[in-house]
């Protein structure tokens, strides 16, 4: 997905909410310390901001380097709404993701502890996943692989 001259892609706005199509490589909201500069450029809230004109209140996050639909609440009524609903998992999220290699079995879950960044501590994660589609690509992995 590419930023355009009309500015980021809007998938849904109402009077309380607005929707985005998240482009990978931007974040969502200014980093929280200052070891990571990020330019405003790369920032959705002030790109958002700038394209609507409003107040507005990010529900959730996904990491820079991920693509896909991101909430924004536009007065703080919305927002707490919305961030309890996320909490007390109400909403169900799904990811897809392209990955290298092959799955042994069609469907599954993965149960694996993930760390917070922030502490350090583990938390519980859990992972349903379903085989979509395999596919080849002719372009070669290193000199090992003639396809990827």
């Amino acid at each position: 997905m590419r930023i355009t001259n009309q500015g980021l892609p809007i998938l849904y706005q109402d009077a309380r909410v607005v929707v985005i199509d998240k482009p990978r490589g931007f974040h969502v909201h200014p980093p929280e310390t200052n070891a990571h500069k990020v330019p405003r450029s790369k920032v959705l809230f002030y790109l958002l901001w700038d394209q609507i004109q409003k107040k507005l209140f990010p529900v959730h996050r996904l990491d820079a380097g991920i693509s896909g639909v991101l909430l924004f609440a536009l007065d703080l009524e919305a927002a707490a709404l919305l961030q309890r609903q996320f909490v007390e998992r109400q909403v169900q999220k799904k990811y897809w993701a392209l990955v290298r290699g092959h799955f042994q079995e069609e469907q599954g879950r993965i149960d694996l502890p993930l760390e917070l960044e922030t502490t350090g501590t583990l938390v519980e994660c859990h992972t349903s996943f379903r085989v979509l589609r395999e596919l080849e690509l002719p372009s070669a992995v290193g000199g090992k692989y003639p396809t990827s």
